[in-house]
């Protein structure tokens, strides 16, 4: 199944390279790094979110 991870590329909780690392055991792993954002991009950064899932769902439905 596609699965999108969606990180902030300035995650100081859980560094970036474990979201690559989490992406790489997914068989259809996707992932969005969100620039200028800490751990919680859906709150942080909610217009890249978007972004970024309506990109997904518009490829992948």
């Amino acid at each position: 199944m596609p699965t999108l991870v969606v990180w902030g590329i300035n995650d100081l909780v859980l560094p970036n390279y474990q979201a690559q690392d989490a992406v790489s055991r997914l068989r259809q792993g996707h992932l969005a790094l969100i620039p200028n954002c800490g751990h919680l991009p859906q709150v942080e950064r909610p217009e890249l979110f978007t972004d970024a899932l309506n990109q997904f769902l518009a490829c992948h439905l």
